[in-house]
Formats: structure tokens, C-alpha cells, sequence
């Protein structure tokens, strides 16, 4: 390894170490010139040159030149222009030779050191054993063998005992990249992986089996390594109780398989560590029995979370003030009044009392003083504030006169009302930005008319009623983050149907449709009889529920049967 590292600094090429792969990054390539001048960059984007600080042969990711490094610092190595892809005649490697275990592990034996070491952080003789450790006195490092399920030595990782400022693990030549400790894998449940080969044998000695180690601790999972496990239907993931551990966990979990997966931290960051400072068998295995998992996706509820969701709602639910909407029947199927944090559609043919309705539910809000905004984009703000009065004042918006206002001081004044200006282009991030604002500031209730106004721009677009249905998904998103209700009216069809996807029908908690006789015109009579029908209320269940309510003229107000006043009551 030192040796590999001299070369390199003696042709003064710039080198990053990569202290958990045991090879060394230089940039930029001898041959092609690829790689910045940042060596640590290429480690993270795996470009450039690497050179093995076990035996020193080097690769380029780019041009795919191969040979030693030792070659450029005696001057043998050649750059040619001949028939091949690189360019470069590289002379023939040596044959992979592993070593046998024996040889290892008699050097395990002679060394006083290497035996204090592993005794010092609590490994036993059976377990030394069973995986095969040994020692390797050219390096100075434990050595753990990577064995196949048949038994075959593959090659070797090994652990610096004295590692200093170097990497303290490394691999010999030509070791396949593969779980460790398939030769003392069993079948059964769970199966443990830890992310160091010495964690894995901590677990071992300890009783947690089967257990394996991957060989690219936290840093990645292979999709291969997944099929190699895939008989074991529990796993549980002992990886370092760090934010690398976390974050290697989870990419294991995903190669693996969510629902296979528990995620387990134990008294100390790791197992070798827990072995060290004395932690009981029971205890870790313990750990292991109550793993539970961890990376639930955000579109799954487990029903632990369930359960807590159910309570909290309820309470809720009963503790929540809702909104009334003056007629104590649509209050019923609505479960109350209007929840914060619902969306609401109002529809209806032409002049069957649409924004009326929207109105008079607005108006009742504010007069039991819930602070609420309008947003009326078919009449600038004076002439909506007008139609508001009109309804206070229990005459048509429209015969409203200016002395009428003076001589009423705060009829609109003392209301909690805030208006949304109509001159605007909004945008659809404006609407959103608008009912944050209000919901800041204490806004409850929020009420658009009509939806057309606000939706998105382009109706000629090829999507244009898929872009108006996902706006429509995003404001139900936003009012429930808010606790927030919003009222919208709806644009209709010539038959009278709400416009636009079926699918606008399903976003909204409350679908209310108002009808009125279009034969039922009494122009001298004071009310007219108006029906709304409940297609739809999320709270209650309650589908297609009509109501037979009255349009009083003078106010421009529907309300209850019987309810000629306008009491919000017909008793």
C-alpha cells in the first residue's frame, strides 16, 4: 500500500485515498486527460483514474486503460496508436492467487498482537473460528475471508489494526463483491445484515443468527446481493446508529424490499462496539425480536398509526367549531355545519341561486363572527361589499344606495370580512398564496365564486380539464393543511351538470346543487322556493338528501322553509 502511494507522489499526480475501498484517485487520466482537478470529486461520481493500494493496478472508467502504476515510474508503460479500443498495450496480469486460510490463520497464532486485539474487543476463540479470521503480517491486518456457500475461499477484506491515516479496510485482489458469511448462512428468520464484516461476528458470537455483512458497508446495496438473500422472507438491518447507517439502511430496505425490512439500533453504535462494552446476548437479541419497520411509504398507514390517526380525529371531531350555514337542516347532513379543512361545491343552472347561496353562508358565518374572506371575480370589490350589505340590511344588493350604507354605520365595517380584489390576473400560485395569507391571519372560512375565474389559463390546451382537475386536487391539498374551508361555486354545462372531469365531484367533501322552478316566478311575491340537493356529504354519508328552502327577495337570501325573516331558524 505504501509503496502504491510513493509512486504516485513521486510523479506528483494529485490523489484523493478512498478510505473504505482501499484505492487511491488521481486525476486527470494519463491517457485521455478525463477527470477534474478535484481527485475527491471523482471518488463521489466514480470517473477518473483509480489505482489499487493493494497491488497497484489502475483503470480508467473512461478509456478503460488498464495495467500497474509502477510501470509509469520506471518509464515502461506505452501509449500506442494500434487497433485497439484504448490505445494502450498493458502487459499481461498476474493470475489471481488466493491464499489458503490455513496460511492466515497460522500467522493468527504467531502473533501476540493480533490475538490481543481481537480479545481486547471482546471476540472469542469459536468465533474467530467459525468465520475464519485471521492475520496477515504484511499489512499488519486482520484478515476476514469472503467464502462461498460451498465452502470455496473467494478472497480476502482486511482490517488495519493500526490503520493511522490511512483506510482501515481493504481487499486483496480479484475478491468478489458479496455478503460475508454465506458459508454459515442457515435458513430462518429474521435474517440479520450488518454493515461491517466485525459487526457481524459480534452478532454471531451473541446468538443473533443468521447473520451476514455486505462488503460496501453503508455506501450502497446491490440488486444482486438481494437475490442472494432472497430466501429469507424478515430481515432486519444492524447497520450503524449514525446518519450514513440511516441513510444506508434505507437503500438497503429499498433493494430489499419494505416490507421484508426492520430496522434495529442497539445500546451502542454497533455491534462490535456493544460486544466490547460487555452488552448481554439477551439484551441484543432482544433489540432484534422488537425491530419494527422503519420506512413506511407516505402512501402507507400501518395501523398503529391508524389507530392514533382514528383517536385524534374523533376528538376532533368533537371538539372542532363548525361553521354554520343558517339553515339548521343543511347544518344535519353536513354533519354539523361546515368543518375547517373541507372543500365545497356549489352548482346549479343559470340564475338557480348559486352565489346566493355561497353568499348567504358567508354572511351567516360572519355575522356569528367568524372571520372569513370572499373572492367574487364577476363583480369588482365595492359592488360585492354592496350585495353583503344588501343581505344585512334585508334589502336586494342592487337597490342598496349609498345614503342606506351612511345611515347604517358598520354595517360592513364591524363584519370580520376580508375581500380578495377582483382587477388581478390571478395565477394558480396566487390563489394558493392568497389562502395561505388569509389563513394566517385567522381566516376560517374562504369563498370563491365562481371556479372558472381562478382556474388555470389556456382552456384551449389539449389537458385543459386534466389541469383544472389537478388545480382542484392541489386547493382541497392546501384547505386541509390550513384548516381552512373553502366554498367555490362551480360553472355548469348547458344541461346543468358541474363542468369539467368527473373526477372534480370526488375532490369536493360537499356537493351541493341548487334547483329553482324557472315556472315559479311570482315577481310580486316576496320569497321564492328553492331546492338543494346534498349529492354528496363526506361527514355524514348523506347522498342526494333534498332540501326545500326559500329565496327571500329583499335580502337576496335563501334560508330555511318557514324562515321568512331570516332568523337562521324556521321555529
Amino acid at each position: 500500500m505504501h509503496d502504491v502511494l510513493e509512486a504516485v507522489r513521486s510523479l506528483g499526480w494529485a490523489h484523493h485515498v478512498a478510505a473504505t475501498e482501499g484505492e487511491v484517485y488521481c486525476s486527470p487520466c494519463p491517457k485521455c486527460g478525463d477527470g477534474e482537478d478535484n481527485p475527491g470529486k471523482n471518488v463521489r461520481s466514480r470517473r477518473g483514474f483509480s489505482i489499487s493500494l493493494d497491488h497497484g493496478a489502475y483503470h480508467c472508467k473512461r478509456c478503460d486503460a488498464r495495467g500497474v502504476v509502477t510501470e509509469f515510474v520506471n518509464g515502461s508503460a506505452a501509449w500506442t496508436a494500434g487497433p485497439t479500443s484504448t490505445g494502450y498495450v498493458a502487459p499481461p496480469s498476474a493470475p489471481v492467487v488466493v491464499p489458503p486460510l490455513a496460511t492466515y490463520w497460522r500467522a493468527l497464532g504467531d502473533s501476540v498482537p493480533a490475538r490481543d486485539y481481537l480479545k481486547g474487543r471482546g471476540f472469542t476463540y469459536d468465533a474467530v473460528k467459525a468465520w475464519r479470521l485471521g492475520y496477515d503480517p504484511s499489512r499488519n491486518a486482520i484478515t476476514i475471508p469472503t467464502i462461498s456457500k460451498a465452502g470455496d475461499v473467494l478472497g480476502y477484506k482486511y482490517r488495519m489494526i493500526n490503520p493511522g491515516e490511512g483506510p482501515k479496510y481493504g481487499k486483496t485482489r480479484g475478491t468478489p463483491s458479496q455478503p460475508v458469511g454465506l458459508h454459515l448462512l442457515a435458513n430462518g428468520s429474521p435474517l440479520v445484515i450488518a454493515e461491517g464484516e466485525l459487526d457481524a461476528v459480534a452478532l454471531w458470537q451473541l446468538g443473533v443468527r443468521p447473520v451476514v455483512s455486505i462488503p460496501s458497508g453503508a455506501s450502497s446495496f446491490r440488486a444482486e446481493w438481494a437475490t442472494m438473500l432472497s430466501a429469507h422472507d424478515r430481515i432486519v438491518l444492524a447497520y450503524d446508529d449514525d446518519e450514513a447507517g440511516d441513510k444506508g439502511a434505507q437503500t438497503a430496505a429499498a433493494a430489499l424490499g419494505l416490507a421484508r425490512c426492520r430496522r434495529v439500533t442497539f445500546p451502542h453504535k454497533d455491534a462490535a462496539e456493544c460486544l466490547r462494552h460487555g452488552v448481554d446476548a439477551a439484551t441484543m437479541k432482544a433489540a432484534v425480536s422488537d425491530a419494527r419497520p422503519a420506512w413506511t411509504p407516505d402512501f402507507f398507514v400501518t395501523a398503529d398509526d391508524l389507530e392514533r390517526e382514528i383517536v385524534t380525529f374523533l376528538r376532533h371531531e368533537a371538539t372542532v367549531r363548525k361553521i354554520t350555514t343558517g339553515v339548521y337542516d343543511l347544518d344535519q347532513c353536513l354533519g354539523g355545519g361546515l368543518c375547517p379543512g373541507d372543500l365545497t361545491f356549489i352548482y346549479g343552472k343559470t340564475s338557480a341561486g348559486k352565489s346566493t347561496l355561497a353568499l348567504s353562508i358567508l354572511v351567516n358565518a360572519l355575522r356569528a363572527g367568524v372571520p372569513s374572506m370572499s373572492a367574487s371575480m364577476e363583480y369588482i370589490e365595492a359592488h360585492h361589499a354592496r350585495i353583503i350589505a344588501g343581505q344585512q340590511l334585508g334589502k336586494h344588493g342592487f337597490k342598496v344606495t349609498a345614503e342606506d350604507i351612511v345611515a347604517n354605520p358598520g354595517v360592513i365595517s364591524s363584519l370580520p370580512l376580508t375581500v380578495l380584489r377582483s382587477g388581478h390576473d390571478y395565477g394558480v400560485g396566487d390563489i394558493e398564496n392568497a389562502l395561505r395569507h388569509a389563513s394566517a391571519q385567522g381566516i376560517r372560512l374562504a369563498v370563491f365564486d365562481p371556479l372558472d375565474h381562478i382556474m388555470p389559463d389556456n382552456p384551449n390546451t389539449r389537458d385543459y380539464y386534466g389541469d383544472v382537475a389537478r388545480f382542484v386536487r392541489n386547493l382541497r391539498n392546501v384547505v386541509k393543511d390550513l384548516s381552512l374551508h373553502l366554498i367555490v361555486v362551480c360553472p355548469v354545462t348547458k344541461e346543468g351538470d358541474l363542468a369539467g372531469r368527473n373526477s372534480l365531484k370526488h375532490d369536493a367533501w360537499n356537493l351541493l346543487e341548487i334547483q329553482r322552478d324557472e315556472d315559479d316566478e311570482r315577481p310580486n311575491h316576496p320569497t321564492a322556493e328553492v331546492r338543494v340537493v346534498v349529492h354528496k356529504a363526506r361527514r355524514t354519508g348523506v347522498v342526494g338528501r333534498k332540501l326545500d328552502l326559500l329565496y327571500l327577495k329583499r335580502g337576496a337570501r335563501i334560508v330555511a322553509m318557514g324562515d321568512d325573516e331570516g332568523t337562521g331558524s324556521p321555529f
